[in-house]
């Protein structure tokens, strides 16, 4: 387990914007950054970073929280995994101490898988490059493919070799058990150790983070009964559906040039990417999936797929083409010269060349297709029909209302047809998806049922609790450390003015009453500060956030914290109207803070009052009523003072 000390240091080192974009393409948009949330499918950013806070919202799905919670939700880490990875990134050293037989049991069961495939990859590669068999026969095939000494090391490549359990006997003799190796899908199942991989070129498919997922590889001889490549299988740390081979290499370029290129084979890849082409990927010889667009999209929105010659192949490629198109992707295509595929094209050209092709090559996508399709169809009206409803269908996937009427514009010159009918296809089909889509949101709308048989005004009063209670965690979070001048009473009753700030203030006036809050949430959130009142602690929200294990708390939290409306500068610099905030205009944290704090106690002290109205009604004894008098009044005078004089307190 990690120390309470280093937790800190990794809390303060990490910034969450650095940390988030690494993950996601990220652009400012005022105080935050903004990007598509990788978390949902969403074609509009709704996904706020803001450094400030040290915070992440997604104003779409609700997934929040800190840098250690984004690590957590997006490579599915542990906790512990997540600060280890943080620790890692900002060069920070770590002092573990003991965990107990629990803990250790559930931060192990992925870890293990991990150790596993990273104890794979260096074996594989010590096999390639120390055995007869590996350099004779592995790196011989990977040099003949051109592969430099550098790509082989960048992209961990190794080889397996032929015998039955060559890498199972080595982990077994490094104390991992056959079984881990079943569940880390590097043994089959067999009775006794068998690899999965045997006399293949290995490799390594890694997470967009760096760690090994699973592995590739490609049969050496040729042989009937095994396929040509073997992948790993599911298992509780590889999902292909949504990995991409080459994204963890490739996604600083992707972003920096603002474009992602899709081939098809790891080799394709690797060859490439040598030749400069860096951002590059591949969906591992399997059909594009949503989630792996989503990954592309978190990096941009541009892609360029590359095309060899082969008509069928150029056919299946249309599909997946679509699916970018629904996902609001501006889609180019590449087509290679006759029998080449990317890999062969890098072999037999010099880097510039091949720039310079790939530059001047790519094509949209709907103008070649329409090119591609009515070559095909010719002059048969059948075949034209068909050609024609199938570019309908993929310029109607386009989200951009100016880009969709261009390319109906063009393909009515590219196929001949009035662009007046294209348009008109095109609107029919849109029309069918908004009535379909509305059905589907009214299928799934709850009927909300209003109780009337409470009382209004008690209904009004519970709400009015709640909102102020969520108001008071609010102003406690966003601005805990924020001063704010307050009128005190000396013994002589004279007043002076003092800073103090917004969570000193909020204690004193409440929470020393023991005004604490009704809400599950919120109290917790009081019990947080005032813990660290009593402590004397500085506090640090967000360093707690990232601590907090109930996620409906933390996304209360961060609900508090964050707002997806920012005040634009355009009304100061166009309008001249300057739009008064918290930010540049510090008196309004002022009157918020007591306003809705006085507020609060107002409420409280009106209950207070009613509770004893209701006791002095249900008494008859003449002492109790008196005292019960008593109270009244003095709760009346504080209503009273408190209402006439908001900015006065008494410390006593």
């Amino acid at each position: 387990m990690i120390s309470k000390d280093d937790i800190q240091r990794i809390n303060e080192a990490s910034h969450i914007e650095e940390v988030v974009g690494d993950f996601v393409l990220l652009k400012k948009k005022g105080a935050n950054f903004w990007g598509l949330c990788p978390f949902h499918n969403e074609k509009t950013p709704s996904f706020s970073v803001s450094p400030s806070k040290n915070i992440f919202k997604c104003f779409g799905c609700g997934a929040a929280g800190g840098s250690v919670n984004f690590v957590m939700q997006h490579e599915n880490y542990t906790y512990p995994e997540a600060l280890r990875f943080l620790a890692k990134k900002y060069n920070i050293e770590i002092v573990e101490r003991e965990t107990s037989p629990e803990e250790k049991q559930v931060e192990d069961e992925k870890q293990l898988i991990y150790l596993l495939h990273e104890m794979a990859q260096k074996y594989y590669a010590d096999c390639l490059h120390n055995t007869d068999e590996g350099k004779s026969v592995g790196l011989s095939y990977l040099k003949g493919r051109k592969f430099s000494e550098n790509a082989i090391e960048k992209f961990g490549l190794g080889y397996a070799p032929e015998g039955r359990s060559g890498f199972s006997a080595h982990a077994i003799s490094q104390g991992y058990s056959l079984e881990a190796l079943k569940t880390a899908g590097l043994a089959v199942d067999s009775p006794t150790p068998t690899d999965r991989f045997r006399g293949r070129v290995i490799f390594p498919i890694y997470s967009i983070a760096g760690r090994v997922l699973g592995f590739g590889a490609r049969m050496m001889k040729s042989n009937d009964h095994s396929p040509k490549y073997l992948n790993s299988p599911e298992t509780p740390i590889y999902h292909k559906s949504n990995v991409l081979y080459g994204l963890y290499h490739a996604k600083n370029t992707i972003q920096k040039n603002d474009n992602c290129f899709i081939v098809e084979g790891y080799t394709d890849v690797i060859s490439l990417f040598q030749a400069d082409i860096q951002n590059v990927v591949s969906s591992s010889g399997t059909s594009l999936t949503d989630d792996q667009i989503r990954l592309i999209k978190r990096h941009t929105s541009n892609v360029t797929v590359l095309f060899d010659a082969d008509p069928a192949g150029i056919k299946a490629a249309f599909r997946g083409i679509d699916m970018l198109l629904d996902a609001g992707m501006n889609v180019k295509v590449l087509l290679l010269p006759d029998n080449d595929d990317p890999d062969s094209f890098a072999a037999k050209n010099r880097d510039q060349d091949i720039a310079s092709y790939f530059e001047t090559h790519a094509q949209n996508f709907i103008n070649y297709k329409a090119e591609f399709l009515s070559g095909e169809a010719g002059n048969d009206p059948v075949k034209r029909a068909a050609v024609i409803k199938d570019i309908v269908q993929s310029i109607a996937r386009i989200q951009d209302g100016i880009t969709r009427a261009l390319f109906v514009r063009e393909c009515s010159r590219i196929i001949k047809l009035d662009e007046k009918i294209i348009a008109a296809e095109v609107s029919k089909i849109l029309r069918k998806r908004f009535s379909e889509q509305s059905r589907t949101v009214a299928d799934k709308t709850p009927i909300i049922e209003i109780d009337d048989t409470q009382p209004e005004q008690i209904i009004e009063a519970a709400d009015r609790f709640s909102y102020l209670e969520s108001r008071v965690a609010s102003l406690l979070i966003n601005y805990y450390n924020n001063t704010i001048p307050v009128m005190i009473l000396d013994d002589n009753n004279e007043a002076t003015e003092i800073q103090m700030s917004v969570s000193e203030f909020i204690m004193q006036t409440l929470l020393v009453d023991d005004y604490s809050p009704r809400t599950q949430m919120t109290s917790k959130i009081f019990g947080f500060f005032k813990e660290a009142y009593d402590q004397t602690e500085l506090i640090d929200p967000s360093a707690w956030i990232s601590s907090v294990e109930d996620n409906n708390l933390r996304k209360y939290i961060i609900d508090l914290m964050t707002s997806p409306y920012t005040i634009s500068p355009n009304w100061l610099k166009e309008l001249d109207v300057n739009v008064l905030s918290i930010d540049n205009a510090p008196e309004l944290l002022t009157k918020d803070v007591k306003y809705t704090v006085f507020h609060y106690k107002l409420l409280r002290l009106q209950e207070e009052l009613d509770v004893l109205g209701k006791e002095l009604e249900n008494t008859t004894e003449p002492e109790k009523q008196n005292k019960i008098l008593k109270s009244m009044q003095y709760t009346q005078s504080v209503m009273k003072e408190i209402g006439s004089k908001l900015g006065i307190i008494r410390l006593d």
